[in-house]
């Protein structure tokens, strides 16, 4: 398990997290993804969980090969502003190399979308196409809500060890 502190108000630019604690972790997150099939990931708000964390992965060549890390959100809502403030960080367009996919309407290309954020609903309906989620070399959970479900889809696909699996949680102390 790995955790995060909240970022230090001292940021130069406050949309690239360049001097964020979790930097100093980025070592750790990539040492547990390299070496272990599911990694539980425990921070506070704002420490960088959800948008840095897939920019980390995708750096260090996880989406390389046309696989995709697959970062899945409970709400459709939460699925879209969080693709934007990554594309934004990332210097990118969504629906180039950050796309999101959620219910009715998928802004992402096969072809560029290396780091995609969709529903829940989403990634189930991707796992009844394709049972070993083979397109997928990460799969982020940030939902808490759905810890049974993700439980589910770990103990499939965890057998055939292809996705590597990050579980997200808030930090609730």
């Amino acid at each position: 398990m790995v955790s995060c502190h909240p970022l230090s108000h001292r940021m130069r630019n406050p949309f690239k997290h360049k001097e964020a604690v979790y930097q100093l972790r980025k070592e750790n997150v990539l040492y547990c993804v390299e070496n272990h099939q599911v990694v539980i990931v425990v921070g506070q708000t704002g420490c960088g969980k959800t948008t840095q964390i897939p920019q980390y992965l995708h750096e260090s060549g996880w989406s390389s090969g046309g696989r995709v890390i697959a970062c899945t959100q409970p709400r459709r809502v939460a699925v879209t502003s969080v693709a934007a403030r990554t594309a934004y960080e990332m210097g990118s367009v969504v629906g180039e190399e950050v796309g999101y996919t959620i219910r009715f309407e998928d802004v992402s290309a096969k072809e560029l979308t290396r780091i995609c954020y969709m529903t829940d609903g989403v990634l189930f309906r991707e796992a009844l196409l394709d049972p070993l989620l083979s397109r997928f070399s990460v799969i982020m959970s940030m939902s808490k809500t759905t810890v049974l479900a993700d439980y589910r889809i770990i103990c499939n696909v965890g057998r055939y060890c292809l996705p590597r699996i990050l579980l997200i949680f808030p930090r609730t102390d």
